[in-house]
């Protein structure tokens, strides 16, 4: 998003506050949020999201609300301040279980995996996979229209997986530059949940044998003992 879409929604949010019209100013904040979030100003993200979230705080099983309290933990995410985001992707989760949501159940099963998989914590990752699979993208059990109208609220998952995965291909490229095998083989590894809950499957086995092929050079016998029960797990979901 450009600086005038920027400008020209700041302008529309002063419009809404004067108007009190709330649905409307819990929009614009969102959209704002997300516009700062894709240019990584960051803490103009949070204060926008905040503020976004604070307006339906108080509402019980809302859209809108899951939707602002995702949206807060992709921020956090982003930052890399994974402990704070697994807190609001919880949060949604919980509220997405009592409303029988069970695609929201799905994908923020997968990204507090992810977020525990970054975190090397893999076997409270392993668990969060399982309760993930199969992924919510592979859901062909609703309709086209019901399929969007749950897609939104977790549009910002994707996006930041998405983003998380150009950030890792580029520091693997930088790491093989250099020649240095721990530096390709860590984000390598951090890549592969991602790639799955992304819709990348047919590129994980090629992956998984660069992986172990880095691991077993560098000694690296934790992750090799984590990759069979990972080609297990995502290779029955």
């Amino acid at each position: 998003m450009t600086e005038p879409d920027i400008e020209s929604l700041e302008n529309t949010l002063e419009s809404l506050r004067q108007n009190s019209e709330v649905s409307g100013q819990f929009q614009i904040l969102s959209e704002l949020a997300q516009a700062y979030q894709a240019r990584r100003k960051f803490q103009k993200a949070l204060t926008y999201s905040r503020e976004a979230l604070n307006l339906v705080k108080g509402l019980e099983k809302s859209d809108d609300r899951i939707f602002a309290l995702v949206n807060m933990g992709c921020i956090y995410w982003e930052m890399a301040q994974l402990k704070k985001a697994i807190g609001y992707f919880q949060g949604a989760l919980e509220l997405a279980k009592e409303m029988e949501d069970d695609t929201g159940r799905k994908a923020l099963s997968a990204i507090m995996g992810i977020s525990y998989w970054r975190k090397g914590e893999w076997s409270v990752a392993f668990n969060w996979f399982a309760q993930a699979l199969p992924a919510w993208t592979d859901d062909t059990s609703k309709s086209d229209q019901a399929q969007a109208d749950i897609a939104w609220k977790y549009a910002g998952l994707h996006i930041v997986m998405e983003r998380g995965i150009a950030t890792l291909e580029n520091r693997i490229r930088m790491a093989k530059d250099q020649q240095d095998l721990e530096r390709t083989l860590l984000p390598s590894f951090s890549m592969v949940p991602i790639m799955y809950f992304t819709g990348r499957k047919e590129n994980i086995p090629l992956l998984l044998e660069e992986i172990i092929s880095l691991a077993q050079q560098l000694n690296k016998t934790n992750i090799l003992d984590a990759i069979p029960q990972l080609q297990n797990l995502l290779g029955n979901g």
